[in-house]
């Protein structure tokens, strides 16, 4: 999210502010965390490909590529899901649901 809010900001300008908004509740059991921001976007064609490993859009030394595939990994463990929806030029959001487990479950 970051680093697409900088990269908004050097093609929109000095009247750009640029927005990371974070939201976490609970719900039906199920903790979920919603990161939203007014970045550049992912471009449809890359959107399948964010979460391999090694998979980077940055110019070299900036990134390995392995901060999504690495969460993705965790999150799929904790039969979680990320869902992510982008337009180019207006932004990103994920949504990332956790499943809680209860004493019950145990």
């Amino acid at each position: 999210a970051m680093h697409a809010v900088e990269k908004q900001k050097e093609t929109a300008g000095m009247n750009y502010y640029g927005q990371i908004n974070i939201r976490t509740l609970m719900e039906n059991n199920t903790l979920i965390l919603d990161v939203k921001d007014n970045g550049c976007g992912i471009p449809e064609h890359i959107l399948n490909k964010i979460m391999q490993p090694f998979f980077t859009t940055k110019e070299e030394g900036k990134g390995t590529g392995l901060g999504l595939s690495i969460a993705y990994g965790i999150i799929k463990d904790m039969k979680g899901i990320i869902d992510i929806n982008s337009s180019e030029g207006i932004g990103t959001s994920v949504r990332v649901l956790i499943p809680l487990q209860t004493e019950q479950d145990k």
